[in-house]
């Protein structure tokens, strides 16, 4: 799309039945009707109009589509932005309500059962032999990765939905985020190399503080690479890089993926709430994204999706260093929403070979 010209694009605004934006090169923007109240008055009002995703929008490389959540007068939109010759086109698709409230209360029952499910599969496990069948040993692993999954699509409904309605209470506390990545990093990297895969990463320079829930952060993170062990190329490294703005820190996954994968993690943001019939089991519930998303927009940021023409997709996290944003958040004590479960592999166990799960106990 970056070939057609604004001129071109604007008589195209008023075919289309959604809200539509063409960002002019000398600032203007024009808006079809559904936008008109919706459109800010010009280009230097934008980032004020984007608010916390105009971190994620400014680190917009251009190549491709970018699309982010965003929230205007009470409604949510996912915002698709295209880049054109001498502008951007921008679209806003309404969204529909979210509601995962009954998911989640029926995951917080079965919490119980499937914490006394782990017991027992731990129990038989410190009994196998190797030596006697390492058929069994394949067994228990399988069933060890089983766990794992169920109780991460737990987590997440549970989680998901406190975050979402503004009833999760985070654990803010000053965080310094250099050392923080590098063990996060380095362990993302060994687990990634059990799998056969390659994490390239590079860690910002300096460090800067962030007034943050640590858990969190990783949650978001690692559902981030657990959507680049899934879709991405195997035969290609998933890259980790890391902006640090004067007012924010962006981290920037990429990786390379077949077109059809492509759209499917594009189509993460709202997977769960468009479901018409019962998903792929390949492709789970499509709660990892929008988690993410409901974590970074705790932080005063927001998470966004590109994808340019040669097949790479980079997805970026956005935390506002702006501590002010969390001045009156209680801080609550520590709590292991994992049951005792390493949490990269139970984040990861979806992307993740059962043979990964072998040598790891509950």
């Amino acid at each position: 799309m970056s070939e057609i010209t604004a001129a071109q694009a604007l008589p195209l605004l008023e075919l289309l039945p959604q809200p539509a934006l063409v960002i002019l090169s000398d600032g203007r923007i024009e808006a079809n009707p559904p936008a008109a109240r919706l459109a800010p008055e010009n280009a230097a009002a934008l980032p004020g109009w984007l608010g916390s995703c105009s971190d994620a929008y400014a680190a917009w490389d251009r190549q491709g589509g970018l699309s982010l959540l965003l929230s205007r007068d009470g409604t949510e939109y996912l915002l698709t932005a295209h880049p054109l010759a001498d502008g951007t086109l921008l679209l806003l698709s309404p969204q529909g309500a979210f509601r995962t409230d009954v998911l989640a209360a029926t995951s917080q029952v079965l919490r119980q059962p499937l914490g006394d499910l782990a017991s027992l599969s731990q129990h038989l496990a410190a009994g196998l032999d190797v030596g006697e069948d390492p058929g069994l040993w394949e067994d228990s692993a399988a069933i060890t990765r089983h766990i794992y999954r169920i109780s991460r699509i737990l987590c997440n409904l549970a989680d998901l939905e406190r975050l979402r309605s503004g009833q999760y209470t985070p654990r803010m506390e000053p965080l310094d985020l250099l050392p923080f990545l590098e063990r996060l990093l380095q362990e993302c990297a060994g687990v990634c190399a059990e799998a056969g895969r390659t994490l390239d990463y590079q860690l910002p320079a300096a460090s800067v503080t962030l007034y943050a829930d640590g858990v969190l952060i990783q949650r978001a993170f690692l559902n981030l690479l657990s959507n680049a062990l899934k879709y991405g190329d195997p035969s290609r490294p998933i890259v980790v890089r890391f902006q640090l703005l004067p007012h924010a820190v962006l981290i920037q996954m990429r990786n390379h993926c077949a077109e059809a994968n492509a759209t499917l993690l594009q189509d993460a943001f709202h997977r769960l709430q468009n479901r018409g019939v019962l998903p792929d089991p390949r492709w789970g519930l499509g709660l990892g994204l929008p988690l993410a998303e409901a974590v970074a927009k705790l932080h005063g940021g927001t998470a966004a999706v590109e994808q340019d023409p040669s097949g790479a997709v980079t997805v970026t996290l956005s935390f506002s260093c702006r501590r002010e944003l969390h001045a009156g958040t209680v801080k609550m004590p520590p709590f292991d929403y994992t049951g005792g479960m390493r949490m990269s592999l139970l984040e990861l166990c979806e992307s993740l070979p059962t043979r990964c799960f072998a040598d790891h106990a509950l």
